[in-house]
Order: structure tokens, then C-alpha cells, then sequence
């Protein structure tokens, strides 16, 4: 992905990207999907935080698949709630 300094991305460019997991913080404007483009390996998944709204990316990581659970446990403590696993 492009960097998104002055780009306004929307969350419908990751729509041939599969689904892993979708995050929400309560009382929050931002969400975030786990999602990979990366099959059937599923190596790299990338991390999209989004405003929940406007479904404007803000900010997009790469990592890859053992990083995933350090990942997931980080926004876990920090308040997120997984909405959905598909």
C-alpha cells in the first residue's frame, strides 16, 4: 500500500483483501480490520485502522502472521473488542 500522507484512502480499496478480524473501541471513531491478501499462505497481513464513519484509512502496518497474536493482544489491553473472526 501507497503511503496515505495527503492521500485519502477508503476501506473499499481493501476489498479483495479476506476478512480475519474486525476491532472496535468503545466510544471510539476509529475500527480496524485485520485482512490478507496474501493466500493461501496468509504470511503478511496488514492491520488497517479506519474511521468507523467515513471508512477513511488512517493508517495501515504490515506484519507478518506469528506477529500477529503480540499484535492482537496490544489493542486487546488497550480496550478493543473483536466484532467479528471471518
Amino acid at each position: 500500500m501507497a503511503s496515505l500522507k495527503n492521500k485519502e484512502v477508503k476501506l473499499s480499496s481493501f476489498s479483495s483483501h479476506k476478512k480475519l478480524l474486525t476491532l472496535t473501541k468503545p466510544r471510539s471513531p476509529n475500527s480496524v480490520l485485520v485482512c490478507t491478501e496474501d493466500l493461501p499462505d496468509e504470511w503478511f497481513i496488514d492491520v488497517v485502522e479506519y474511521r468507523t464513519k467515513s471508512e477513511v484509512v488512517t493508517n495501515v502496518s504490515t506484519i507478518i502472521k506469528k506477529d500477529l497474536l503480540v499484535k492482537l493482544d496490544w489493542y486487546y489491553r488497550n480496550g478493543w473488542i473483536a466484532l467479528t473472526n471471518n
